[in-house]
């Protein structure tokens, strides 16, 4: 009997061996498997921030060239009417000068005075409000002019983060 409970002893004490170097190989294994993940997981991330921060930036840009395509064609509406408008004013002034001309004229023959004053002010004013208008004018074409230009840079900024987040994607993959 004692030799039995010997010999199941060393068995059990053997077998607790085996099954503690089994348990701590799994275990090895296991932080060995955990260390691999945690090094892709990390690598991937890595990676794919760029992929976030492309995707964030082409979101932005699509925005401001929304933005700014609806500011430019408000602002060339609005450019436009007034521009109509002037010009109806300036034809108006034009017709006034030419009916106090004619009128001035025509008293000038009957009472043979020349009213000379009436003419060349209405003429002047005419001027400066003719060189008012092309100096606004001009100004308005440089601001529709620098609008376009944000909108172009805003499309072309965002197909660029477009086309990066694509390369980032397929190195990723």
């Amino acid at each position: 009997v004692e030799l039995q409970i010997t010999d199941q002893a060393t068995n059990f004490n053997d077998a607790q061996a085996a099954r503690d170097a089994q348990w701590q190989q799994k275990l090895a294994d296991a932080e060995a498997e955990l260390k691999r993940l945690n090094d892709t997981y990390d690598t991937h991330m890595a990676i794919a921030a760029p992929v976030s921060y492309w995707e964030i930036k082409r979101s932005n840009h699509k925005n401001w060239a929304l933005w700014s395509f609806i500011a430019l064609t408000v602002c060339m509406v609005a450019f436009g009417w007034f521009l109509y408008c002037e010009v109806k004013d300036i034809g108006a002034m034009v017709d006034a000068t030419r009916t106090a001309a004619l009128a001035a004229a025509s008293k000038a023959t009957t009472a043979s005075t020349v009213p000379a004053s009436m003419t060349p002010l209405l003429d002047i004013l005419a001027g400066w409000k003719i060189g008012a208008y092309i100096l606004l004018v001009t100004l308005v074409f440089w601001f529709i002019r620098l609008l376009v230009r944000i909108f172009l840079s805003n499309i072309h900024l965002e197909n660029d983060a477009a086309e990066r987040v694509t390369m980032a994607k397929t190195y990723i993959a």
